[in-house]
């Protein structure tokens, strides 16, 4: 278990960091100093300090596009398209979980919320994705095109979404998965489960004129408030002890978030500890993952598995922790793990696991494009493009360096 009295740091934390979230009068400043600072020169000489992708190869991208790569060109057009469609949302509208038209007594508007009654919509879960995919592309807009407007919107959005007083998501998962019965479950960690991605894009915009000091200190403070809900909270501690894929979410979360707050040696313990904690538990010798192979939607929940555990390796790249070589002594390994599932993809071997719905074998291009943008990974790289004929619009060329 992550203790919170291992790391002194935390102590002085939980004392005050709902004083960082609920000072009014903080967050008007905020909202008048987004736009009045005197405008700061962009560094493109400063490398991305991303953690879900290889930095290097987002730096050889540009690199590319600097000199006109015509293999990349359709795809930085549709980037572009797409985070000029941001911009305008952003000019006129937001994301947030405030939307929401029907809770249960005693369930604020701010809390994210999600639940098992048809009574309920699943408003937060829409607003949540639709704010992750707009400051995810926003983001790589600013870093690819440089253009201040992509990072202006973004900046707007993450406020309206996190920290505004009446609009932003409060800091917790409480109420994720509510259980009409009271029953208190962990499950509701995974409805965040792609909220690491937002780390990424705010570290691409962390070097415009609009992340300003005062943004800095109130979205870290926002994700410090999350941190230690997972570390602390009863679902938290209930979901870090599963042997599934919601463990491996939870990691990288936790390890996302510290590296975030500068915390990189929680990030690191958590790392390595995901070698016998998750790889080893999880992950057979042949790669497959028995606890995922039982489901009723085997290939889904493996292809999900396998993403997370690419993205957990990943992360450890950036703490000294080659979480891609290890292997455990049952001979089970992030690696190993991806090469069970190519050939089912590739068609080469019939899925004979059950599978409620059909079998969409473009489910593990998330997993592989992960593993395919580390450039020592050549094999994961003609994995991805023998598999998947991946469109040459497709944006995420550009972050995972496929061209």
């Amino acid at each position: 278990m992550i203790s919170l009295t291992e790391y002194p740091v935390y102590s002085s934390s939980l004392r005050t960091v709902q004083s960082i979230t609920t000072m009014r009068s903080f967050f008007w400043l905020l909202a008048v100093s987004l736009f009045s600072l005197a405008p700061l020169e962009y560094s493109s000489a400063q490398s991305p300090n991303v953690v879900l992708t290889d930095p290097r190869t987002l730096t050889q991208t540009k690199k590319k596009l600097v000199l006109r790569s015509a293999n990349l060109s359709s795809a930085l057009g549709a980037l572009k398209k797409q985070a000029e469609e941001q911009v305008q949302f952003a000019s006129r509208s937001y994301y947030s979980v405030t939307r929401k038209q029907r809770v249960p007594k005693g369930v604020r508007l701010t809390e994210f919320f999600t639940s098992n009654s048809p009574r309920y919509n699943k408003s937060d879960r829409t607003q949540l994705h639709g704010f992750i995919r707009a400051l995810e592309t926003l983001a790589y807009a600013w870093y690819f095109l440089e253009d201040p407007r992509y990072a202006r919107a973004a900046v707007t959005l993450s406020y309206r979404f996190l920290l505004h007083n009446r609009t932003g998501m409060e800091p917790h998962l409480n109420r994720a998965s509510y259980q009409t019965s009271g029953r208190v479950v962990p499950y509701g960690v995974v409805e965040t489960a792609e909220l690491p991605r937002v780390v990424d894009a705010l570290e691409l915009i962390s070097n415009s004129r609009y992340y300003t000091p005062s943004f800095r200190s109130a979205v870290k403070g926002w994700f410090l408030d999350l941190l230690v809900w997972l570390i602390t909270s009863r679902q938290g501690r209930e979901a870090e002890y599963l042997k599934n894929n919601i463990a491996v979410q939870y990691d990288v979360q936790v390890a996302t978030y510290a590296l975030f707050t500068d915390r990189a040696h929680i990030a690191k313990r958590v790392v390595e500890a995901a070698k016998h904690r998750r790889v080893a538990t999880q992950i057979a010798s042949n790669g497959s993952m028995p606890e995922e192979l039982s489901r009723t939607r085997s290939w889904d929940y493996s292809t999900e598995n396998a993403k997370y555990f690419a993205r957990l390796a990943m992360i450890g790249t950036r703490v000294g922790v080659n979480l891609w070589r290890y292997r455990a002594r049952s001979g089970g390994g992030v690696r190993r793990a991806l090469n069970f599932l190519v050939p089912f993809a590739q068609k080469r071997r019939r899925w004979s696991h059950r599978q409620a719905g059909a079998f969409n074998r473009w489910r593990l291009v998330h997993a592989l494009k992960i593993a395919a943008s580390r450039r020592r990974h050549r094999r994961f790289r003609r994995h991805l493009t023998g598999t998947f004929e991946l469109s040459p619009y497709d944006s995420t060329r550009l972050i995972y360096g496929i061209d």
